[in-house]
């Protein structure tokens, strides 16, 4: 996102402070404690309904894709569990999430087996509708979490200090996915990427990061849409330590793209919450 940029005031992450209603944060974020929700279980991934109502996730120890509902949209304190597809004997170690924007389609990756599962619900949206629908073959190296483009002809793999480029010769089906190119060590050696977001026109991406016990969410730009080759490391990114002591792991990240209320949604595997900017 163009107007990103704008926003982030600053190459250093500044010292939280206190203001009311949360903690204000570097660049401009703003970190809200009444926003946690507490789920208490092994989860991994992350998505969200266009319209802020769903959430979607992947529990490691039960093996499930979940479904969460939102009271009020976007508001995570009130998020409430939903249904769930079971994926035992389909995946040991499912791991990344994604939907197709008309809700009629998510993918999953698993860990350590190089393939992509794709399911089709016949109610948009609702998990427990799901049946398998591909399976891509054994070429997704970087196993941890996956986005897709825009146009579902691009899909991205994350993992370590690599983003895998794959592409889908047909727009959404898993099946014809091939290997298209690798942006190697894009992150310090000794940093970790679990999850990138791409934003909608492909010229950003938000990833969450560690470094030992340090992590946060980072800024990257590419200077080609939807091109991993053109990707930089801006350098920005927020501490997460400096928000919430109380959290650690951070594995996913969503950003919600509404120019009144820009915010990233985090998925830790005991909590969600959100920064707004």
């Amino acid at each position: 996102m163009g107007g990103m940029m704008g926003t982030m005031r600053g190459d250093r992450m500044m010292r939280a402070g206190s203001r009311s209603g949360g903690l204000d944060v570097g660049f401009g974020f703003k970190f809200d404690s009444t926003k946690i929700y507490t789920h208490g279980h092994a989860d991994r991934s992350l998505d969200v309904k266009p319209d802020g109502m769903r959430l979607y996730s992947i529990d490691i120890s039960s093996l499930k894709v979940k479904q969460w509902d939102f009271g009020v949209a976007w508001d995570t304190s009130t998020l409430t569990a939903g249904s769930d597809f079971s994926m035992s004997g389909i995946a040991s170690s499912p791991w990344g999430l994604k939907f197709k924007p008309d809700g009629t389609r998510f993918y999953v990756n698993e860990l350590n087996n190089n393939r992509v599962y794709q399911y089709d619900m016949s109610t948009p949206w609702d998990v427990a509708s799901a049946s398998s629908s591909g399976l891509s073959d054994a070429i997704v190296t970087q196993d941890r979490n996956i986005d897709i483009g825009a146009d579902g002809a691009k899909l991205y793999a994350t993992q370590g200090r690599d983003i895998g480029q794959y592409n889908m010769s047909t727009p959404w089906d898993i099946t014809t996915l091939t290997l298209e190119k690798t942006a190697s060590n894009i992150v310090p050696f000794g940093d970790n990427l679990d999850h990138a977001h791409f934003s909608s026109n492909g010229m950003n991406a938000y990833a969450t990061w560690s470094r030992g016990s340090s992590e946060g969410i980072r800024l990257f730009q590419l200077s080609e849409a939807w091109d991993v080759s053109s990707i930089i490391d801006t350098g920005r990114q927020i501490h997460l330590a400096e928000i919430d002591t109380d959290i650690s792991g951070a594995q996913a990240v969503y950003f919600r793209e509404d120019p009144d209320t820009p915010e990233f949604i985090v998925f830790f595997p005991n909590r969600i919450y959100k920064v707004t900017l």
